[in-house]
């Protein structure tokens, strides 16, 4: 297991924020800032939802790390939005990647920034089988 892993284990234990708090942050935050416009929007997607309180949130550095609250069995892991600053991605695109808890089963999926919302949920709805 890499320092990396270890970083998105720590969802759910004390000092992760939530969806509200990582919302307010990172709109403060990354106002304006085009590269950071698809993590924003999909915090907000998640608030508006209806089941934020379904999903796990913790940041590390400018990424969004995200996990299922009560993991059904074989939907563990972790959905990381991933910082523009952390991954290159190709331009006008964002990245998730997905790790299970094991840490033995990675990948990474990058998608245009207009259809970033759209991946992401298609992501938790695979991995986790949670929809909104």
């Amino acid at each position: 297991m890499s320092d990396w892993d270890g970083i998105y284990r720590i969802i759910g234990t004390s000092g992760t924020g939530t969806w509200d708090e990582v919302g307010t942050t990172w709109r403060g935050r990354y106002a304006g800032a085009r590269a950071y416009r698809s993590s924003i929007q999909i915090v907000d997607s998640v608030l508006a939802s209806g089941i934020a309180g379904q999903l796990l949130v913790a940041t590390a550095m400018d990424d969004l790390a995200v996990a299922p609250a009560a993991p059904k069995a074989g939907r563990d892991g972790t959905i990381t939005v991933i910082s523009p600053v952390s991954y290159p991605v190709v331009p006008e695109h964002m990245g998730l990647a997905f790790c299970t808890s094991s840490g033995r089963r990675r990948e990474f999926r990058q998608h245009p920034i207009e259809d970033a919302v759209t991946g992401f949920w298609r992501m938790v709805e695979e991995k986790f089988g949670l929809t909104r």
